[in-house]
C-alpha cells in the first residue's frame, strides 16, 4: 500500500485508500495550473465511492475541466463486507459518476486490452483540455483482502465465486489472444516468467541481506514547522 516513485510519476498510496482520490485531483489542478502535459490516474475500490470525499473531488474535476481518470476496481468487495450489503441493488457506479457531468463507462476489468483502449482514450481526452473520465472496471480478486492466503472459508463469500472467477485470468487471456495473433510464443512466455522469478528472488536476497534500520532512521524525511 505505501508505494512512491516519482521517476515514473508515482505520486504515493496509503492504506486510507479514498483518501487518495482528492489528493490526486489536488494534483490535477497542479498540473492545470502549471500548463503541464501531465494526466492524473487514480485508482479507487467500489467502497471508495461511499466516500463523500470521492465525489467532491470528481464534482471539482469536472468543474475544472481536470486531466484526471478516477479508475474504479469494482471487486464487489470492501475487505469482507459484499456490494449488496452496502448499496442499494441494481445501482450502477459508473452511472453515480455520470450525474456529475463527466464521460463514463463500465468495462471488463479482466480484459487487459479493454482496460489499455479505454485509458488511451481518457488520457487524449484529458490532454485535449475536455477534462476527467470515470472508469468502472468489473473485476474480482481472488486473494484475501490482506495478504496472499484465501480467506473465502471465514464465511463471508463462497469459495466456488471464487473458482468461477479465477477462469477470468487478465494475464493468461492476453496470453491467449497473442497466441492466437501469432504474436506470442510458448517460448517468449517461459523467458519473461524466468526473468521476472529472477527479479522477485533478487530483491528478496536484497531485503533479507540488508542492515536491519537504526533509531535514527526514524528522524529520515520527518519535517515539523
Amino acid at each position: 500500500m505505501h508505494l512512491l516513485d516519482k521517476s515514473v510519476g508515482m505520486g504515493g498510496s496509503s492504506a486510507i485508500v479514498a483518501g487518495a482520490i482528492p489528493i490526486a485531483t489536488g494534483a490535477a489542478l497542479s498540473f492545470q495550473l502549471k500548463s503541464e502535459d501531465r494526466v492524473v490516474l487514480v485508482y479507487l475500490g467500489d467502497a471508495a465511492v461511499e466516500e463523500g470525499a470521492c465525489w467532491e473531488a470528481i464534482n471539482f474535476a469536472a468543474l475544472k475541466k481536470l486531466p484526471i481518470i478516477f479508475f474504479c476496481e469494482n471487486n464487489f468487495y470492501s475487505v469482507c463486507s459484499p456490494l449488496e450489503m452496502r448499496q442499494p441493488p441494481n445501482v450502477q457506479i459508473y452511472r453515480k459518476a455520470e450525474g456529475f457531468g463527466l464521460p463514463t463507462v463500465q468495462i471488463d476489468g479482466t480484459n487487459v486490452l479493454d482496460v489499455f483502449e479505454c485509458t488511451q482514450e481518457a488520457v487524449a481526452r484529458a490532454r485535449k483540455g475536455k477534462g476527467p473520465t470515470f472508469v468502472e472496471a468489473l473485476t474480482y480478486r481472488w486473494r484475501g483482502h490482506g495478504g496472499a492466503g484465501d480467506d473465502s472459508a471465514s464465511g463471508y463469500r463462497d469459495p466456488e465465486e471464487v473458482k468461477h472467477w479465477e477462469q477470468f485470468c487478465p494475464i493468461n487471456g492476453l496470453y491467449d489472444y497473442l497466441i492466437t495473433m501469432n504474436l506470442y510464443s510458448k517460448k517468449d512466455k517461459d523467458f519473461a516468467e524466468k526473468k521476472i522469478k529472477e527479479e522477485i528472488e533478487k530483491a528478496f536476497e536484497h531485503a533479507i541481506s540488508s542492515s536491519n534500520p537504526q533509531e535514527m532512521d526514524l528522524y529520515t524525511h520527518v519535517y515539523s514547522q
